[in-house]
């Protein structure tokens, strides 16, 4: 089954939007992520915004410590 999206009952205004989002693709690791402009600058969007909420410290990890991983996730709401 095929499916054709066509924008031909939408006002110009809601067109570009629609079009703006669609040109964004979600990835699914940080390595392809930052190979797009779109994408880096949310990153450095995200991390400007925990550092001025102070909401972490780069700080060097203890040698009897381990890290803790994380991940981050690429989705367009």
């Amino acid at each position: 089954m095929n499916f054709v999206l066509s924008d031909n009952k939408l006002s110009p205004s809601y067109t570009s939007f629609v079009m703006s989002l669609s040109s964004h693709v979600e990835l699914n690791t940080y390595s392809k992520a930052v190979k797009h402009d779109y994408w880096k600058k949310v990153i450095q969007c995200e991390i400007s915004t925990l550092e001025s909420n102070q909401t972490w410290d780069n700080v060097l990890l203890p040698k009897d410590k381990s890290v803790i991983g994380c991940k981050r996730v690429f989705k367009i709401q």
